[in-house]
């Protein structure tokens, strides 16, 4: 889902722009990563699947730890474990998939109105966690 061409439409609707460029894909076994080489930088989709929801959960808050990440609360959150960072970087945990977007790279105007880094993350993230409910 990271990487589909549902996903690269979101992101040009947002962005205002007529489209995105594929997604490049990597996948180590337990991680996988797709980079998005946007005209404002680079956004990258992360999806680490963990051994079980324990483990995921573990994952998750070592992953908010390492960005500074502040927990994403009420219906923000939507009903998941998640956190954002002042940078741009988004984290969500459901089942044994940690999904992290990081935007903290993109520069210049996102979208329009202007999007902070973080906001736009969070869209993306909540465009991918859409899919994933169903």
């Amino acid at each position: 889902m990271v990487c589909s061409d549902e996903l690269r439409a979101s992101i040009a609707k947002v962005l205002h722009v007529s489209s995105v460029p594929r997604g490049h894909a990597t996948w180590d076994g337990t991680l996988f990563t797709c980079r998005y080489d946007l005209s404002a930088g680079p956004l990258v989709l992360t999806v680490h699947q963990s051994s079980d929801k324990q483990a995921a959960q573990g994952y998750f808050q070592q992953r908010k730890q390492a960005a500074g990440g502040r927990t994403i609360t009420g219906l923000q959150s939507l009903g998941l474990p998640a956190f954002q960072d002042r940078a741009g970087t988004v984290g969500f945990v459901k089942d044994d998939f940690t999904l992290l977007v990081d935007a903290s790279k993109l520069s210049g105007t996102l979208g329009s109105p202007d999007t902070s880094q973080t906001d736009f993350a969070y869209t993306v993230a909540t465009d991918v966690l859409a899919c994933w409910s169903h």
